[in-house]
Formats: C-alpha cells, sequence, structure tokens
C-alpha cells in the first residue's frame, strides 16, 4: 500500500513544497504510530487477550453529523473513544488529568496548530482537538488503506487500487490498537466512528461480528457540496492547482460507491444490527437522539 500511494503521489500529483513537506510528514507519522503500536504490543502482551465486545460503530458519509454524534457519546464515562492524540502515539491510555504532561500529547497539539495555520478554515469545517475523539482512518494510516489520501490530493493510482483492497489486515491492526490503547479501560465499551468503514462494512463485520452499528443518514445534495468544501480546504494548501469539476466528479463517485458497497453488504446481514439516524434528528434534540440509540440497543442510559 504504501509504494503504490509513494509512486502515486510522485506521478499523479502536483505538490506544492509545503504540500510535499505535509504529505512526507503524514506518512512519515503513521509509521511511527505503527511501530509504536508493536513496541506496545511487545510490552504489553496482556493486550491480546482484552476482548472488544459489542463496539458501537458510527458510519455514515461525512456531514452527516457523524463528528457531532461521536464527541456526544464520548462524554458518557461508560464508554471509551479513540482519542486524536493516542492515535498517532498508541499506548496504553494514561489518566485524563495525566495528558497534558504526556510528550505525545503536547505533540499532537502542535501538529493540530500547524495544521490550522495552513488551512485556518479547516477549524470551522471540522473540529480536531488532541484531546477529542477522533476517526478510525488515523489507525487505519497503519495500513495505509483508507479514503483520506484521494480526498487530500489527486493519487489516482491508489485510488484505482484501494478500490481493490483487502481491508481485513486494517480491521485486525484496528482491534490490535484498540486492546492495547484500552487496556487500563476493559469495562468500558468502544465507540468507533468513520465514514471509510461504509466501503468495507463486510471486513468489518468479520473483524467485529458483534458491532452495533449506527448510520447516519441526511439528503445527498448539501453532503457532497460540503465534503467538496472541507477536502478543498485542505486540497488546496498541498496541490498546485485543482480541477474543480473533476474533483467533484470524484468525490461524487467516491462517496456513491461507499453507498453501494454499504448497501449490498446490509442485504446479508441481520437488521436488528443498524440503527438507521436521521441528521435532522441529531440537529432537533441531540439527547433524544442518543437515548434512543441506547434503547434500540438495550444499552443502559444513566
Amino acid at each position: 500500500a504504501l509504494e503504490v500511494l509513494c509512486r502515486s503521489l510522485d506521478e499523479d500529483a502536483s505538490l506544492t513544497p509545503t504540500g510535499g513537506l505535509a504529505v512526507q510528514a503524514m506518512i512519515t507519522n503513521a509509521l511511527e504510530a505503527r511501530l509504536l503500536c508493536e513496541a506496545g504490543w511487545r510490552d504489553h502482551p496482556k493486550a491480546g487477550s482484552s476482548k472488544v465486545e459489542r463496539p458501537l460503530f458510527i458510519i455514515g458519509l461525512p456531514r452527516t453529523g457523524t463528528t457531532a454524534l461521536h464527541h456526544l457519546l464520548g462524554q458518557d464515562p461508560t464508554l471509551q473513544t479513540l482519542e486524536h492524540w493516542i492515535q498517532r502515539a498508541p499506548k496504553p491510555r494514561p489518566a485524563r488529568e495525566s495528558w497534558a504532561a504526556e510528550a505525545d500529547f503536547r505533540a499532537a497539539e502542535l501538529r493540530l496548530d500547524a495544521l490550522y495555520a495552513s488551512s485556518p478554515e479547516l477549524r470551522a469545517i471540522h473540529e480536531i482537538e488532541a484531546q477529542l475523539p477522533d476517526e478510525c482512518w488515523n489507525i487505519f494510516s497503519q495500513n495505509f488503506a483508507h479514503s483520506s489520501y484521494e480526498a487530500n490530493a489527486n493519487v489516482s493510482q491508489y485510488a484505482e487500487w484501494w478500490a481493490r483492497s483487502d481491508m481485513r489486515p486494517a480491521y485486525r491492526r484496528h482491534r490490535r490498537n484498540a486492546q492495547l490503547i484500552g487496556l487500563g479501560d476493559l469495562d468500558k465499551r468502544w465507540v468507533f466512528k468513520d465514514a471509510t468503514h461504509l466501503f468495507r462494512l463486510d471486513a468489518l463485520l468479520d473483524e467485529y461480528p458483534d458491532a452495533m452499528i449506527v448510520q447516519t443518514h441526511r439528503d445527498p445534495v448539501p453532503v457532497i457540496a460540503s465534503v467538496c468544501s472541507l477536502c478543498l480546504s485542505v486540497r488546496q494548501a498541498i496541490e498546485r492547482e485543482t480541477d474543480l469539476h473533476a474533483f467533484g466528479r470524484s468525490t461524487l463517485a467516491l462517496w456513491g460507491r461507499s453507498i453501494d458497497s454499504m448497501m449490498e453488504v446490509r442485504k446479508l446481514r441481520d437488521p436488528a444490527q443498524f440503527y438507521d439516524l436521521a441528521f435532522e434528528n441529531i440537529v432537533a434534540d441531540p439527547i433524544d437522539a442518543i437515548q434512543k440509540i441506547y434503547a434500540y440497543f438495550e444499552l443502559e442510559y444513566s
């Protein structure tokens, strides 16, 4: 995957000098996280016996309320999430009051400051903070297999490869990271979130057969426009130029494929494993929306 990605960046993308440095940092950060995960597993062999039972997965197209829902669910003290900073430096999650003193936490804050300095409009479009829950693509990047690469740059060779790739190794590593990070919170249920899950729902359910799936829904017309706006804010800082018409078509095709794939998998699965949530319901009454999720999956709402 890394070989295909680097070739595509060299041959397909038109990176600015700053963009080249940003992409290089993205790759080396992913490799560092992969090494830290492996080191963590050697140092904490008990992680291999940790169970990840009935995790809750939030899936849905970007811009459908998934981030707000994820952040709100992360406030439940009986649940645990993949915080941004610890996905970049996987290890057993330390006590929250010690995070500010963690070198890895401070490094994550500096990286985000640099990101917002290069794309200041991004903060208003999509909130990322070191201490907040973040998306699973940070874990998938250890396998260099997720949708964000083609959102951020023209990597047509990589996009073609990833459309046919096997995501089961990425989901095995996803579980390994969760087992390591959650080693000190074995009594807490996991909540994960990422739009990339739409593309390989079969691989997700192979690795997590008892997963509870919450799928968010919104009119796709404003969704695709909003996705283009989000990605373009990053892309303009990375690439020399972007053909907006081609970018719009490729974005529509990418997420159209994700929905087609998801629907095919859902046809073959127990409908009770899925809960569908409209964007309008999250906006109108988020607490009511969460209470209905808990009731549907028979989870205790305190």
